[in-house]
């Protein structure tokens, strides 16, 4: 008994180190982008074929939202959640818009 669940608890770490730095696919497509201190700034919104995401920034009562498309390798999926961790917030805001929609 004693050696299943030590090899249950070897494939457990294993499995969750594997996802801890993966980038995000189709299946995260949803939900919240958060950054390097855990405060939200946006959602994802699609991943491309061409290794392209596109994040919504701005949330519920923000005036209008602003999409940005980044590369995929600038998300990562870290503790269940996808961060942004190429780029801060405040470059994320900056970075030119796809399109600015009202909500």
């Amino acid at each position: 008994m004693r050696t299943t669940n030590v090899l249950f608890a070897a494939v457990t770490l294993l499995t969750s180190t594997v996802a801890f730095g993966a980038e995000p696919g189709s299946a995260d497509v949803g939900r919240f982008v958060y950054d390097g201190h855990g405060a939200i700034v946006g959602s994802l919104v699609a991943i491309g074929p061409q290794g392209n995401a596109t994040i919504s920034d701005g949330l519920l009562f923000h005036p209008g939202y602003h999409l940005v498309t980044v590369p995929a390798s600038t998300l990562s999926i870290q503790g269940g959640r996808v961060v942004l961790t190429g780029m801060s917030a405040v470059d994320l805001g900056a970075q030119a818009a796809e399109t600015v929609a009202a909500r």
